[in-house]
This record gives C-alpha cells, sequence and structure tokens, in this order.
C-alpha cells in the first residue's frame, strides 16, 4: 500500500510514466513516505547509507543505464552531504533527479529537528528548484488547484532535467503524521512532453581559409556520446585526412582512427615551442579536457580562429583564452559542421605530429622501468584489462598517467566535472550496478575517503546485480600527484600538511565490507595475482592494493619523460 501523502503520490506516479525508475535512497523519517512509495511501485530501489556516496552511486548508475536516475533523502543536512555529487552531475552534464524530503516551512528556523533552508541549497549548481505544495484530499476547487500547481512543478523539472541534461531538486515538504500506509493506486497524473526544433542543418560560417593548419580536440564525453558520433568522425578525417584530432581516453572515441593522438601530451613535453606544430584553426567539443600542457599550448599559440561546440548556452567557456566562435550543437554535429566548413588542410601538418607521435611511442614502448611505481603498474595493468570491464579512474594522477600507455578500452570515465577526489568508488559502485563489470584505478587518498561506497549489503549486490567491481588501489601513502609537483617539496612540512601523507592500508577496510583482498608489492607479485583478482568468482567486489614507493614513483615519472624528450 502507498502512502497517503498527495504529494509522494503525484510524484511517484509522474516518475513511472516518465521512465525515471531506478532510485537510490538514503535510510530517514521524513523521506519514508516517498521511500515506500517507490518501492510499492515496483522502481529498481537501491539502499546506501551515506548521502555523500549515494549522490556519486547515482551518477554512476545513470551513465551505465544511459538515462535519468533519482536519489531520495531525508531533511536536514543529509541534503547537503548530496552537495559535491550535485556539482559533479552538474558540469558531467548527468540526468540526476534530486529528492529532498523536508519539513513544513512554517518550521523554518524555530530550532525543529533536521531543519534547515533546503530549496536553493544547490545553488546554480541545478537547472532547477523546485518546492512542491502539499494538496489535501477532496474534491475541492482549492484542494484541485494545489495538486494541479504541485503537478506543473513536477513537469517543469522533469523537462529541465532532460532538457539541460543536468540535475534538478525537488524539494518535497511533508507534514506528520505520515506512517498512513493505505492507498491502493497511484494517481493518473499529466505527464507534459518538450521538444526544441532541430536545427542541425542551419549552416554556419566561421571563415576556415584554405591550406588550414586544422587541429580537433576532444573533451570528455560519454559513451552515448561518442557512440553517436563514431560515423562522423570517419567521415571528416576521410575526407580531410590532414587534421589533427587530439583525444584522451575520456573522450571514449577514435580506437579506430588513423587521425587521433592519444600521446599528444608527451608530444607537447617535449616538442611545445616547435611553431610547425601550432595550429591555424582549432575546433573544440565535448567537456572537461585533463592535460594542462594542450590548454597552455593552444593559448600560447593564438589561433587564428578557435570554435567551441557547446551542447547548451548555460555556459560558454573560454578555456583556452582564444574562442573566436560559439556554436551550440550536438558533439555529432560538430564533426559534420567541420567537415562541411574545412575548405582545404595543410598536407604538412598531421605529418608532422604523427611522426613526432609514433616516434615516441617507440621510446616508450622500448622505456624499461627500473623499479616498481605507479607508471610501471599502471603500463602492465593497461596491458592486461579485459575489455569487457568499462574503467572508472579517479582525479589527480591516476586519470593523467593512463594517458600514457596504449590501450583499448571499452569505456572510461572520470568524476572530471568538478575534479574532485570524492565520490569516485561510489560512482564506479553505481555503475556496476547499472551492470557493467567495472574496473576502478585509484589512489590511495581518494579510496580511503570515499571507502563507505562499499557498505551495501552483500544480500542486496545478489539482488541487483552479479556484476564484478574490481579496486586498484595505488597506496604511495600520500598524494602521490604532490610529489610531481616541481617545487611543492620546498614548502614546509608539505608532505603532512599538503600531500595528506599517513600509514593506513586498504586490507582491514576489504575485511569490513566483505570484500576480497589481495595486494603486491613488486611487479613480480603484480603479474601473479592480477589475473586472479580479476577473474575471482566468490565475491561481486575484490580489492587489490598495490603498495608502491612515493619517491620511486617520483624518480621514475622524472627520468620517463627525460627519457622520451631526448632527441
Amino acid at each position: 500500500m502507498y502512502c497517503n501523502k498527495r504529494n509522494t503520490l503525484q510524484l511517484t506516479a509522474l516518475m513511472l510514466k516518465a521512465g525515471i525508475t531506478d532510485v537510490v535512497i538514503c535510510p530517514g523519517s521524513r523521506n519514508s513516505p516517498l521511500a515506500n512509495n517507490f518501492s510499492v511501485a515496483g522502481m529498481n530501489c537501491i539502499p546506501v547509507t551515506d548521502e555523500r556516496c549515494a549522490g556519486f552511486v547515482a551518477i554512476g548508475l545513470a551513465q551505465a543505464l544511459r538515462r535519468a536516475v533519482a536519489v531520495c533523502v531525508t531533511s536536514g543536512s543529509a541534503v547537503l552531504n548530496l552537495a559535491p555529487a550535485v556539482a559533479e552531475a552538474f558540469y558531467q552534464k548527468v540526468p540526476l533527479l534530486v529528492i529532498t524530503a523536508d519539513r513544513p516551512e512554517r518550521w523554518l528556523d524555530q530550532m525543529d529537528g533536521q531543519t534547515l533552508p533546503q530549496p536553493g541549497a544547490f545553488g546554480r549548481m541545478v537547472h532547477k528548484c523546485v518546492q512542491l505544495p502539499e494538496p489535501n484530499w477532496g474534491d475541492s476547487p482549492e484542494n484541485n488547484e494545489i495538486a494541479w500547481a504541485c503537478n506543473r512543478l513536477i513537469n517543469e523539472a522533469f523537462i529541465e532535467m532532460n532538457r539541460k541534461n543536468g540535475p534538478v531538486q525537488i524539494n518535497v515538504p511533508i507534514t506528520e503524521p505520515f506512517f498512513d500506509f493505505s492507498i491502493e493506486n497511484l494517481p493518473d497524473e499529466r505527464l507534459i512532453s518538450y521538444s526544441e526544433t532541430d536545427f542541425s542543418s542551419v549552416k554556419v560560417d566561421f571563415s576556415v581559409g584554405k591550406s588550414t593548419k586544422a587541429m580537433v580536440i576532444i573533451g570528455q564525453l560519454s559513451a552515448k556520446e561518442a557512440d553517436g558520433c563514431r560515423s562522423a568522425l570517419k567521415s571528416l578525417v576521410e575526407k580531410h585526412k590532414n587534421i589533427v584530432v587530439c583525444a584522451e581516453y575520456l573522450s571514449n572515441i577514435g580506437y579506430d582512427c588513423h587521425n587521433v593522438l592519444r600521446n599528444f601530451d608527451e608530444v607537447l613535453s617535449a616538442h611545445s615551442a616547435d611553431d610547425a606544430l601550432m595550429p591555424d584553426v582549432v575546433f573544440v567539443l565535448g567537456g572537461h579536457v585533463v592535460s594542462k600542457r594542450l590548454k597552455n599550448f593552444i593559448r600560447n599559440a593564438s589561433p587564428e580562429r578557435l570554435v567551441q561546440f557547446v551542447p547548451d548556452d548555460y555556459s560558454l567557456p573560454d578555456t583556452y583564452k582564444c574562442v573566436t566562435h560559439f556554436v551550440k550543437t550536438s558533439a555529432e554535429d560538430a564533426f559534420k559542421i567541420i567537415e562541411q566548413q574545412l575548405i582545404d588542410t595543410d598536407k604538412t601538418f598531421f605529418g608532422r605530429w604523427k611522426n613526432l607521435s609514433d616516434n615516441l611511442k617507440k621510446k616508450a614502448d622500448k622505456y624499461s622501468f627500473s623499479s616498481f611505481c605507479d607508471l610501471s603498474a599502471l603500463k602492465f595493468i593497461s596491458e592486461n584489462i579485459d575489455r569487457k570491464f568499462a574503467v572508472h579512474v579517479a582525479n589527480s594522477s591516476m586519470v593523467r598517467n593512463i594517458q600514457m600507455f596504449d590501450a583499448s578500452y571499452s569505456e572510461v570515465l572520470c568524476n572530471r566535472g568538478v575534479n574532485g577526489i570524492e565520490g569516485c568508488v561510489s560512482a564506479a559502485q553505481g555503475f556496476r550496478l547499472g551492470g557493467k563489470d567495472t574496473l576502478l584505478l585509484v589512489g590511495d587518498l581518494a579510496f580511503f575517503y570515499d571507502s563507505n561506497a562499499l557498505w551495501i549489503e552483500d544480500s542486496m549486490n545478489t539482488q541487483k546485480s552479479r556484476n564484478k567491481l574490481r579496486i586498484v588501489v595505488f597506496n604511495n601513502h600520500l598524494g602521490q600527484i604532490f610529489r610531481n609537483l616541481k617545487g611543492l617539496d620546498k614548502a614546509s612540512s608539505y608532505q603532512e600538511y599538503i600531500a595528506g601523507k599517513h600509514s593506513a592500508g586498504a586490507e582491514h577496510i576489504a575485511k569490513a565490507f566483505n570484500a576480497r583482498y589481495f595486494c603486491a608489492e613488486n611487479l613480480s607479485e603484480l603479474k601473479d595475482v592480477f589475473r586472479k583478482f580479476m577473474d575471482d568468482v566468490d565475491s561481486h567486489t575484490s580489492i587489490l592494493e598495490l603498495f608502491i614507493d612515493s619517491e620511486a614513483s617520483k624518480n621514475e615519472f622524472s627520468k620517463y619523460f627525460e627519457h622520451i624528450s631526448k632527441q
């Protein structure tokens, strides 16, 4: 039976009609009518105790399922704990329905428990925030009008979530008593549709001339976006064979495309002053680009034209400080527009980039690491990953380092919307719950910070997903990226106060959450244990902890770039 609170019934009914049937639910009293109704309605309900994790689990689930997912929490500080995930969803453009139960507004600032100003708590990190009224039962004009307003507000939130492809908040006040579960059926609610005119055929003129040194930079794309772009990218490079395409693994595109360069960061580390590499026109599409070298290179090159394609007009980023054109269109249509607008390309431009790229690959392949370090471990792992696994990478060192080794990933994901270390384990967990075998590559600080993401009961795992979550923890006993930043080691006590030095390990965390635990202290042990770890059939979640000397990793990182930069 459903709870009799009318606004919760309207929301449940409209979610079903809109196809929003996956809900991450955090425990609580005030949101119990919502949790009950979602469960009775047959939705896919996933319980996560820690709200800080729950929002990221919902993000991972939405990415795996390629559709909107809801997260539902109780009132008070529980709402604020969702803020990092909401910001990540906003910048990664993940459709996230944030449902926050609330006390009646009249109790605000009255020293009542778990009460704070919830509407607007996420600021401009949500595309829409609505506060539902509490319509009563009874067929009076007033009740019907309040119910109409409730319906309209829910529809407005859904429309903005889908139109902007990002998070929205629905705040649901629920007045006591609310433990009356006596309603047999959901109401038949009006679902409002929305559509936009397709402007993909409109010609865009940004005056690109002949014999152009043209470059395309592809930022982070979801697998769904990348799937829609592949044929358009192939068509572009078949027509314009001398165009340079720079794409990191987070773009999820270009594995079978000759013009796509992955190791452009290494090319620029050795040849950033080479004028022959500087483009005349740059086309930018997709989300975040990790490489600082590429950003600085384009900023210094100041190309004659920089065309930034954006999926909406909410944000117009001038990342490279030289944008000349903004074009609102999809990533797929961006490739079509580039193909249409380019007249000719410089015949030596791609050849110069390609030769340097190939030479650096040969040097990198021949390089032998002298000790067990982040890079030697990651190189082995990237060469031995089963393509059935989607790969989540944590921020900081990990997302940068994977770019240095050739691999053929089925899908690569990272919380690059805000680039924080929080939520990486939760997002990977959510992705696994969406039906995908998932490998997470993560540093020690990010893993420990978000380890509560493993707090999902074994029984629920069995019911919800039989897919695997494999977590490789690179434990340097501090944030390794801080060791690689030149000059930071001169700061006073930087290891303790900046780099987060610690002596923690993952073994007892694995035991606490019933995960299988493996470890390795050298490359030989890693090779011996890696296949057992990946193929483990006795556990949904397995953790492989690599104990790596921080100083060795720092030295090997420096020696690697010195080697490939030698002329």
